[in-house]
């Protein structure tokens, strides 16, 4: 039986395995430099999608970690998606 790692790890078959492995590859850099807000994260996602968002004063204060969270995770990756299509532009 595989481990998760390695079912991640392998290669797929698709026609998509590059974009797929590309943003495999942007995501596991993120964990590595920045595994406290990826951890962070991933725990405020947990805590919302099961169900923890009930009180009146949870939802405001989750919806600003999660905005704050994402928005340090999206922002290096959308900034290399600026560079790269710059960069194919000049070529």
């Amino acid at each position: 039986m595989s481990t998760p790692i390695e079912v991640v790890n392998k290669p797929s078959r698709r026609n998509g395995s590059s974009e797929s492995s590309r943003l495999y590859r942007q995501m596991k850099e993120q964990l590595e430099e920045h595994p406290y807000r990826t951890l962070a994260v991933a725990a405020g996602l947990g805590f919302v999608l099961g169900g923890g968002m009930l009180g009146r004063v949870t939802r405001p204060l989750v919806a600003t970690g999660l905005r704050l969270g994402i928005a340090s995770l999206v922002a290096p990756i959308a900034k290399q998606l600026v560079e790269q299509i710059r960069a194919d532009r000049m070529h």
